[in-house]
């Protein structure tokens, strides 16, 4: 059982007239409450334990918070595991387009949702296992329960910076919600957790490279936004790049030429079709997303995120819609997709097409990870492994497929494996 981290001692004093002599008194010490929590974030994310959240708030919030989803408003919670308790906690629902919005629109057909818990919404300095904030996925879209853990399995395996997963059942209010994935939110504490000393500095959600103004770099901002940001480095390092005639030495000035490359490699591997290659349409002009830059100050690295359509075979853009990747020529008119919005080809975005000469040593890269963290055996390894591991949980989920279900998905999922590995 776990201990609380900061514990009271209540000292014995005459309680004020009027007062129940039972109830006990704590004396104000002025010294500031011990508001971490709980151990190392390693604990969390222990590739073989099955946590047991139990989240409670009033019947008013949690009904509340059901019928207004889509907001993405946090209630008041308290959260407990293994004993340790935590007050003052923010609970929302928690997704995007392709998720949390379709679910609630009717679009898909969901049992559960995703899930945010935010330790430091109503106590900044509160901490749960070093962690400020935890995502609770439902893999709604994933029968097999096990895409989205093993692609952030594989990028992390390669080298590139991305959340550590686990794995927990949770109830709320008493209603049993089943089993979900614990994915690691992208922040301050996953910088520190990496880098250390050079994890304070600026991290940014989906600004693209090819984002000249300061303004579009700030907008991004998710750390240090109200410390000493320094957004105009990254705008100088798109502006450099656009006016380069040696496209490639004036990237190596800013990050590693080689790093994005095994980025976009490990992005082919696990069926990736909705990240840094895919340029979808809006009023006019084309972005983007499920990444984070992060500026360490010497060094800029790519983070990868948002991982629930991984290994989707067919490859919704690049088989189905035949989007060109990014190593390929295109005539760099806007794709018409089935969902109903445009695509760029990624060949026509301006940093990819200064990017095109590594396309000479993409097909190493790929063959690397074949031999490696995306060797074929390993990853059916790991698929096995978690079968066993979530199986009692799978079957006790009232809201997650049937025993039958998961089994023919885990199935397909091993199948989807084996055509992906043997195109290359």
């Amino acid at each position: 059982m776990w201990a609380l981290a900061c514990t009271a001692t209540i000292p014995q004093v005459e309680p004020p007239e009027g007062q129940d002599s039972d109830a006990p008194v704590v004396e104000d010490t002025g010294e500031e409450p011990d508001l971490h929590f709980g151990g190392d974030s390693e604990e969390i994310f222990a590739p073989e334990t099955i946590h047991r959240f139990v989240v409670t708030t009033t019947d008013a919030d949690w009904a509340w918070l059901q019928d207004h989803a889509g907001d993405e408003e946090y209630v008041e919670a308290t959260v407990e595991l293994d004993g340790l308790v935590v007050e003052d906690v923010g609970l929302r629902f928690k997704g995007s387009w392709g998720s949390l919005f379709w679910c609630v629109d009717g679009t898909l057909d969901c049992d559960k949702l995703n899930l945010k818990l935010d330790f430091a919404e109503y106590e900044p300095e509160q901490r749960f296992f070093d962690l400020k904030k935890l995502n609770f996925h439902a893999m709604e879209i994933d029968d097999s329960n096990t895409r989205e853990h093993l692609a952030y399995t594989v990028w992390r395996d390669a080298g590139i910076p991305a959340s550590r997963t686990g794995w927990a059942t949770l109830e709320v209010n008493g209603e049993e919600m089943g089993l979900f994935l614990l994915v690691e939110q992208v922040d301050g504490r996953f910088t520190r957790h990496r880098w250390g000393d050079e994890g304070e500095g600026d991290l940014y959600k989906d600004v693209w490279f090819s984002e000249t103004s300061t303004n579009g770099w700030e907008s991004g901002l998710e750390t240090n936004t109200d410390e000493s940001p320094t957004p105009e480095r990254m705008a100088g390092m798109a502006q450099d790049l656009a006016g380069s005639d040696d496209f490639l030495a004036t990237l190596e000035q800013y990050t590693d030429p080689d790093a994005i490359n095994r980025f976009l490699a490990v992005s082919e591997l696990t069926g990736s079709f909705d990240s840094i290659e895919a340029f979808y349409c809006g009023w006019g002009d084309c972005g983007n997303h499920n990444f984070f830059v992060y500026d360490k100050g010497d060094e800029v690295v790519l983070i990868a995120w948002d991982m629930d359509r991984s290994y989707d075979v067919p490859v919704p853009l690049f088989d189905v819609e035949e989007i060109p990747r990014w190593y390929e020529d295109s005539d760099c008119e806007r794709i018409r997709v089935g969902f109903g919005v445009d695509v760029l080809p990624p060949p026509c975005d301006p940093f990819f097409q200064g990017f095109a000469p590594m396309s000479e040593t993409y097909d190493a890269q790929i063959q690397d990870l074949r031999e490696g963290p995306a060797e074929l055996e390993a990853l059916l390894a790991e698929v096995d492994r978690v079968e066993e591991l979530i199986r009692t949980e799978v079957e006790a989920d009232p809201h997650g497929p049937s025993v039958a279900e998961w089994e023919a998905s885990l199935s397909d999922f091993r199948s989807d494996l084996a055509e992906l590995d043997g195109r290359y």
